[in-house]
C-alpha cells in the first residue's frame, strides 16, 4: 500500500511538472514586444555582475533553478552575508515574498553586508512543502555566525525594538553552514546578489541573521528605514505619523522600496512573460488602467472596498482617453457582479487572468485554497500585470504596493480609495486627460500632499546680517548663547532659555550672540541646523561662573575676572538653530572690529537651567515650577507678578525676537486677522504637562468660554494645540454657529493622538517651526484662552495687550464665561474693561 502511495506521488510530481514545463514553453513563445516605460524599464536589467551559469543537475523539471558557478569576489569589500532566511510567518506574497526581503535587503546595504536569500519554512503562506523542500540543500563553508543587535528607542513603546550592527561579541566559532530546501526565492526571482554558495571570498567572514521578532514587528514595524504598505493598527503615531498625509507618507517609502528593486530583485522569465500576456500593450498610446480589488482575509486597519467604488474611476478612465483595464482581483464575487452590473462598454475592456486562476468566494484567503507555489506564482503575475498599466485605482495592499515600487510612475497616476483626501473620480479623468495631453505633472489632480512650507532654500536658512558699523560700540563684553535646558522643547528653549539669557546679557552690559549648540535635543534637526553650506566658526570663550556657596543666579560680568579665568575654543556647527526661526542678533564677531577685541563669555546648560531659568529671582517664569524657591511677594496680586515678568520678556522679545518671512507668512496664512477685528485665541495644552503647581484642563472646560465669544459678537477663533483629538473635540462639541469660526493651522500638523509628545513624531525643524506658527498667530488675537503653558505665555510676550485680555483656566478666580462675555463685549465695543 505504502508503494503505492509513493508511486502515485511520484506520477502527480510527474505530472505537475511536465505540465509547468509547457506552460512556461507558451508563455515564452506568446511574448509580445512593447515599449517599456522609463520607471518600470530598469527593473528587467541586471543590477550587479552577470555570474557564469551552468545546467541545473535539480531532478525536478519544474524549479528551473539556474546552478551558477562562484565567482569568488562577491564578499570583496564587505564584512559578510546577510542571510534573509525568513520573513513574516503568515504574511502573503506582497508582505512575505517582496516587502520583508526588500526590508532586509536595505539592512544589509545599510551594514555593508552583501544579502543572499534563501528562506526556510518558517513564512507558511509562501512556503509550499511539496516544492520548496526538494534537492540536497545548500552549504556554505568556514563562517562566523552573528546576530543583529536589538536597538531599543529611547521613550519609544515597549515592543519598539529594531535590528541593530552585528553582535560581534558573541560570534559563534568559524565552522560550515547547511541549509534545507530550494530557498523558495530562486523559484519566483533570479537571486539578489552575485554571491553563490561556495565562494571563497566569503570565506572566514561574517554570516549575519536576525531573529524573527527583530524582522517582524522589529524591522517591519518600528524600523526608520523600512518600507511599510499603510499604517498598521498596532503602531504608535511616531511610526504611522497621522500628521502626514497618506499620499506624501507613502512616497518616501515607496521610493526607498522602489531603489531597492530596482538594484537587486528580478523575477523570473517565465512570470514576465505570463504577465505580459495578461495585461499586454500597456503604453501611453494604449493606457491601462489597473484595478486592485482585495476581498479575501482584509484586515490590520484596513477596509473591503465595494466593487461599486471602482466603477466611477473605471467610467472616467474610459471617457477621458483610456483604453484597457487590467483587473486583478482574490474574489469570485467581484468577477461576479462586474459581469452582471458593469456596463458592457466598460466590461469589454476588462482583461485579467484566466478561470483557473484560485479565486476566494467568500473572505476566505486564496493562499488557503490552493498550493502556494502556485499562489505565489499567480500574486506575482498579478503586481506584474498591474505594473505595466499607466494608472491604477486601488486599496490598501501589499500587492498594489509592490507594484508602484517596481513602477514608480504609478505614485502620481494611481488613486488609493482608503486614502481619505484621495480625489474623486471626476478628478480623476482630468488627470487621466491632462496627463494623456503631456500636462506636467505638478499640475495633475492628486491627494492632499504635505506642502513643507517650513523647508525654506538653504540659502535663506545661512543668509549672514550684514554687520551695523560698531554694534559692539559701548558694550563690556559679549555673551555667547549656546545652550538651553535639555529638557525644553520650542517655546521653551527660546521663550524662556535664550528669553533668559538676553535678559542677563542686557544686565550686564553685553551684546548678545546666539548660536545654539549639541545638545539641544528636543530642538535641534541635524538635517535642517547642520548643512553643507554652513561653516564651522571657533571661538575662543569663557565660561560664566555662580557662588557655589549660595547658588541663585549666575554671577554678573566682570571683565577684570573674565581675564583670570581659563580661555578655552569653542567650535560652532551649523546654523546655530536660532537662525532657522529668528534674524540673527549679531554676526559673528570677527566680523565687526568694534567686536572683535571684546571678551567672549557663555554659559554652561547647568547655569541656564535651573540655575537661571529657575533659582534666580529677576529671571521670566511660565509659571511657578517646582524648582523655584522664590515666588511672588505676598503683597501684590498673581496677576500682577505675572504682568510684571510679562512685560519684562515683552521688552526683551520686541528688541531680538525678528520671525523670518516664512513663519510671518504662515502665522498669517492660517490667521488673517483684519484691522479693527476681534479675534480669540484659544490654546489647549495636552501633553507633557508636569509640576505640582500646574494641571492638565479638559477640553470641555473651554467651550462655554468660545461659546460666550460667539454670544458677544467675536466671528473669529484660532485654535491652537498639540493635540489632535482635543481640537477634534471642540470643533464636534460646539454648536455649528460657533465651529465656524474657528481656524487651526490645518489636520496635516503635528500633534499628539495618544501619549507622545510632538517632538518624537516628526523632524524637529518641522516640529519647532510649527509651533512658533501657532505662537504668532496666536498673538495676533485680541484674546486669549489658555492655561499654564510657554506657548500662551510666548504669544503674551509677543502682544503684551493680552496681558489684560486673556483668562487662564488654570488660576482659581479666573472670571467666568459670564464676565468673559461682557468682557467681550466691552471690548467689541471699545468700552474700557473691568479686570
Amino acid at each position: 500500500m505504502r508503494g503505492l502511495l509513493d508511486l502515485s506521488k511520484l506520477f502527480i510530481v510527474v505530472a505537475v511538472a511536465v505540465s509547468g514545463w509547457n506552460l512556461y514553453v507558451g508563455f515564452r513563445y506568446g511574448l509580445r514586444e512593447r515599449r517599456e516605460e522609463k520607471w518600470s524599464a530598469s527593473f528587467l536589467t541586471a543590477p550587479f555582475e552577470e555570474t557564469k551559469s551552468t545546467s541545473s543537475k535539480a531532478s525536478n523539471a519544474f524549479e528551473s533553478i539556474i546552478a551558477r558557478e562562484p565567482t569568488h569576489h562577491a564578499c570583496d569589500g564587505f564584512d559578510g552575508i546577510y542571510h534573509i532566511a525568513m520573513t513574516d510567518i503568515l504574511g502573503g506574497v506582497g508582505t512575505g515574498l517582496l516587502q520583508l526581503v526588500v526590508n532586509q535587503i536595505d539592512y544589509a546595504r545599510r551594514h555593508n553586508l552583501k544579502p543572499w536569500v534563501h528562506l526556510n519554512n518558517s513564512s507558511h503562506v509562501i512556503y509550499d512543502p511539496i516544492v520548496h523542500s526538494r534537492g540536497s540543500g545548500v552549504q556554505l563553508k568556514a563562517m562566523r555566525a552573528a546576530k543583529a543587535t536589538y536597538v531599543k528607542r529611547p521613550g519609544g513603546h515597549w515592543r519598539d525594538a529594531v535590528p541593530g550592527p552585528p553582535n560581534l561579541t558573541s560570534m559563534e566559532p568559524e565552522r560550515d553552514f547547511t541549509f534545507d530546501g530550494t530557498g523558495v526565492w530562486e523559484h519566483y526571482f533570479d537571486p539578489v546578489s552575485d554571491f553563490v554558495p561556495g565562494d571563497v571570498s566569503c570565506e572566514h567572514k561574517l554570516l549575519v541573521s536576525m531573529d524573527l521578532y527583530l524582522i517582524t514587528p522589529g524591522l517591519h514595524g518600528y524600523s526608520d528605514y523600512a518600507t511599510r504598505c499603510w499604517r498598521y493598527d498596532y503602531l504608535p503615531e511616531y511610526i504611522t505619523k497621522p500628521h502626514i498625509p497618506y499620499d506624501s507618507w507613502l512616497y518616501e517609502q515607496r521610493l526607498r522600496a522602489h531603489d531597492v528593486m530596482q538594484n537587486y530583485v528580478r523575477l523570473k522569465p517565465d512570470l514576465l512573460i505570463a504577465a505580459k500576456n495578461a495585461n499586454p500593450d500597456c503604453s501611453l498610446q494604449e493606457p491601462c488602467l489597473g484595478l486592485h480589488i482585495r476581498h479575501s482575509d482584509k484586515a490590520a486597519g484596513r477596509r473591503v472596498l465595494e466593487t461599486s467604488q471602482f466603477l466611477p474611476y473605471a467610467q472616467s478612465f474610459a471617457d477621458n482617453g483610456g483604453k484597457h483595464i487590467y483587473l486583478a482581483t482574490d474574489s469570485a464575487v467581484v468577477l461576479n457582479e462586474i459581469r452582471d452590473i458593469w456596463p458592457a462598454s466598460i466590461a469589454r475592456r476588462i482583461r485579467r487572468m484566466g478561470d483557473n486562476t484560485v479565486r476566494s468566494s467568500n473572505q476566505q484567503a486564496v493562499f488557503d485554497m490552493a498550493s502556494h507555489h502556485q499562489t505565489n506564482q499567480e500574486a506575482l503575475i498579478e503586481i506584474l500585470a498591474l505594473s505595466q498599466c499607466q494608472y491604477m485605482v486601488h486599496g490598501l495592499s501589499a500587492v498594489s504596493e509592490s507594484s508602484i515600487w517596481i513602477n514608480m510612475g504609478l505614485h502620481n497616476r494611481s488613486i488609493n480609495l482608503e486614502d481619505p483626501e484621495h480625489v474623486d473620480a471626476a478628478s480623476f479623468g482630468s488627470l487621466v486627460r491632462m496627463s494623456l495631453a503631456g500636462h506636467p505633472e505638478d499640475q495633475w489632480p492628486h491627494a492632499t500632499r504635505t506642502s513643507n512650507w517650513w523647508n525654506v532654500d538653504d540659502t535663506s536658512l545661512i543668509e549672514k546680517r550684514l554687520p551695523r558699523p560698531n554694534e559692539c560700540l559701548g558694550y563690556d563684553g559679549i555673551l555667547l548663547i549656546s545652550a538651553v535646558s535639555h529638557k525644553s522643547s520650542t517655546a521653551s528653549a527660546f521663550f524662556i532659555d535664550v528669553l533668559n539669557q538676553l535678559l542677563y546679557a542686557k544686565r550686564n552690559n553685553l551684546k548678545p550672540w546666539i548660536h545654539l549648540q549639541d545638545g539641544t535635543v528636543l530642538i535641534q534637526d541635524q538635517k535642517a541646523h547642520t548643512n553643507k553650506k554652513t561653516t564651522n566658526i571657533s571661538v575662543k570663550v569663557t565660561n560664566i561662573g555662580f557662588s557655589k556657596s549660595r547658588p541663585v543666579c549666575p554671577n554678573n560680568f566682570d571683565s577684570n575676572a573674565v581675564q583670570a579665568f581659563t580661555v578655552s575654543n569653542m567650535s560652532l556647527r551649523g546654523n546655530g538653530i536660532w537662525n532657522s526661526y529668528f534674524l540673527p542678533i549679531l554676526t559673528p564677531p570677527e566680523i565687526d572690529s568694534s567686536c572683535s577685541e571684546l571678551p567672549v563669555v557663555t554659559m554652561e546648560e547647568r547655569l541656564v537651567s535651573p540655575l537661571l531659568t529657575a533659582l534666580c529671582p529677576y529671571s521670566v517664569k511660565a509659571w511657578r515650577y517646582d524648582n523655584v524657591p522664590y515666588w511672588k511677594p505676598n503683597d501684590i496680586s498673581l496677576h500682577e507678578w505675572h504682568g510684571q515678568m510679562r512685560r519684562t520678556a515683552h521688552d526683551i522679545v520686541s528688541r531680538n525676537f525678528i520671525f523670518r518671512h516664512h513663519i510671518v507668512q504662515r502665522a498669517t496664512d492660517v490667521n488673517s486677522v483684519e484691522s479693527g477685528s476681534i479675534c480669540l485665541g484659544v490654546h489647549i495644552r495636552v501633553g507633557d504637562k508636569a509640576g505640582t503647581h500646574v494641571k492638565k484642563i479638559k477640553a470641555d472646560q473651554y467651550l462655554p468660554y468660545m461659546k460666550a465669544f460667539q454670544r458677544a459678537g467675536g466671528q473669529s477663533i484660532y485654535l491652537a494645540s498639540d493635540s489632535h483629538r482635543a481640537i477634534q473635540y471642540v470643533i464636534k462639541s460646539l454648536p455649528k454657529e460657533v465651529a465656524k469660526f474657528i481656524r487651526t493651522q490645518g489636520s496635516n500638523v503635528v500633534r499628539t493622538y495618544k501619549e507622545y509628545p510632538t517632538h518624537f513624531l516628526d523632524d524637529h525643524h518641522r516640529d519647532n517651526s510649527e509651533a512658533l506658527v501657532d505662537i504668532l498667530a496666536l498673538s495676533k488675537c485680541s484674546l486669549m484662552l489658555h492655561s499654564y503653558s510657554t506657548v500662551s505665555e510666548a504669544a503674551i510676550y509677543l502682544n503684551i495687550n493680552l496681558n489684560n485680555h486673556s483668562v487662564n483656566l488654570e488660576v482659581a478666580d479666573c472670571i467666568s464665561p459670564e464676565r468673559f462675555e461682557t468682557h467681550v463685549k466691552d471690548l467689541i465695543n471699545s468700552k474700557p474693561s473691568v479686570s
